[in-house]
């Protein structure tokens, strides 16, 4: 897909949605969930100095997450200046995102908009120079997904964190997705197509790319298992338009969610529709 598909998408996306839509989506709200548990981990990790820490992320869409970010440095990383970097093909989508957000940024946080070919950014970057980097739901949309993750490996600082979302080809038995991908016998469905996926990952195929490019994997997650997908089901088609009733029914739902996610991730079940990685980078590489 070129990128001035990706910007049509964008376009047309934004254009059913106001900067005070609430976010239905589960995926994005089981992903905001984890995003968040993630950087906890990661600030309590990172040096408390006086160097300004520097976050990439690479196909940041309409940055429905950037207020768990700003949350999680707001609660532990006050201590130091933060320069975050959006990267996207479509500067709508960026500035959609910093919008509705803009008055969570915490004051030591510095939001930079960079639209455009991100890969082609990476290339730029000057190497060993970035604290952390996110990349979600973005690999299964290119074509190079190895060569990418080798340029994040590259141009993060030793000891650097990847932040890394997929979709999982391994999906929770019975649920819409397993009569989508196993039952039917398809590596891709028309969705997967129409949004530009190339593949979808297995947790083995993912930790073994990140560690041929120089990552070792700290923690792996998993989100979306079973009613995720049956809740959204429930919500387009029994609430055709935002209202309050469809706001209680969400809440009433989310609690839900959250205690599947949280059992099952207990438990370590692997099928689910997507995969949560925090990586940090292991070694020097020569690329």
């Amino acid at each position: 897909m070129e990128k001035k598909d990706y910007i049509e998408i964008w376009d047309k996306i934004l254009t059913k949605f106001k900067i005070s839509s609430f976010v239905y989506d589960i995926g994005d709200n089981l992903r905001k969930f984890h995003l968040y548990k993630f950087l906890k981990i990661v600030f309590k990790n990172c040096p408390n100095n006086d160097i300004p820490l520097t976050i990439y992320d690479f196909g940041a869409g309409n940055w429905l997450y950037l207020d768990k970010i700003y949350k999680a440095i707001g609660e532990n990383c006050l201590q130091r200046n933060v320069q975050l970097s959006g990267f996207d093909f479509s500067r709508a989508a960026l500035e959609w995102g910093s919008c509705k957000y803009k008055n969570l940024k915490p004051k030591n946080v510095e939001t930079i908009l960079i639209p455009g070919d991100f890969v082609k950014a990476l290339n730029s970057i000057e190497p060993d120079s970035t604290d952390m980097i996110f990349s979600l739901e973005v690999t299964e949309h290119l074509e190079d997904d190895e060569k990418f993750l080798s340029l994040t490996s590259k141009v993060l600082k030793e000891d650097g964190f990847l932040i890394l979302s997929v979709p999982n080809s391994e999906p929770s038995f019975l649920s819409f997705d397993w009569f989508r991908y196993v039952f039917n016998h398809k590596k891709l469905i028309e969705k997967d197509i129409r949004v530009g996926h190339y593949r979808r990952y297995t947790t083995n195929k993912l930790h073994m790319m990140l560690n041929k490019v120089g990552f070792t994997t700290l923690k792996t997650e998993y989100y979306d298992f079973f009613w995720g997908d049956l809740i959204e089901f429930f919500l387009t088609q029994c609430f055709k338009r935002d209202s309050i009733f469809k706001k209680i029914f969400f809440y009433f739902c989310l609690p839900i969610i959250w205690l599947e996610d949280y059992v099952l991730n207990f438990l370590k079940v692997k099928r689910s529709g997507g995969i949560f990685i925090l990586a940090q980078k292991t070694k020097s590489l020569d690329i």
